[in-house]
């Protein structure tokens, strides 16, 4: 059943080469993620909150404990499990490649001055320097060379940390197309990050159970090689 919801997902991918606006636009406005994978939420099954109940509960004493004042979420989504956090004393830019997306956020938080939204893509434009880059469920689908394009632009905004979805017990960093999906493990060839300064686990139990080791990894951006 997993397996046939991916080959789904393939198909959806699989087409002429496309920008990533295009492709990630499409896959919202076609609820790819609802349709083929049953998620609750238009970002994918990874966002539902049931398998977000420990990084919810996690994200906001870690931001404590790193003294950071400005979060960059990107790509940010539908903020479905997002929205339910609270992090006091923080400065929240949800940032996303999809357009219809970053309006609707901003009409609906247009009265919260602590959370403001932009249309961004991850691999090419100019980030805000902030204190930590939350990039959860963004890399692992790309190619490696847009994560490498990726890489380096955060590298550019000369934002401290940080924090994304790492498989620190998977062993093999596969290369995809644009807008499908695999586990990646950074701190192997060809990232070589070495260890995460934290590493949380998120407890997810979805697909089957398959990637128990599903985490959010920390390392400092200056550190990491291009």
């Amino acid at each position: 059943m997993i397996a046939a919801a991916w080959r789904r997902m393939a198909r959806f991918a699989r087409r002429a080469p496309e920008s990533a606006e295009a492709c990630f636009t499409r896959y919202f406005r076609d609820q790819v993620w609802v349709r083929t994978l049953h998620s609750t939420s238009a970002s994918g099954r990874g966002s539902d909150l049931e398998h977000t109940a420990v990084v919810r509960a996690s994200l906001p004493p870690l931001l404590h404990d790193l003294d950071a004042h400005r979060l960059l979420d990107v790509p940010c989504g539908d903020l479905h499990w997002m929205r339910h956090v609270a992090l006091p004393g923080v400065h929240y830019i949800g940032a996303d490649i999809v357009a219809d997306l970053v309006a609707a956020l901003r009409q609906e938080f247009a009265a919260d001055p602590t959370r403001e939204f932009r249309h961004l893509d991850l691999i090419a434009d100019p980030l805000p320097r902030v204190d930590v880059i939350l990039c959860r469920d963004g890399l692992v689908h790309l190619p490696l060379p847009a994560i490498a394009r990726a890489v380096r632009n955060i590298k550019a905004s000369r934002a401290t940390y940080l924090l994304t979805t790492t498989f620190p017990q998977h062993d093999d960093n596969r290369d995809i197309r644009l807008g499908e999906w695999r586990p990646l493990n950074f701190e192997l060839a060809p990232f070589r990050w070495g260890p995460p300064l934290r590493c949380l686990n998120e407890g997810y139990t979805g697909d089957g159970g398959q990637y128990p080791d599903k985490s959010l990894g920390l390392w400092r951006i200056a550190d990491l090689p291009t």
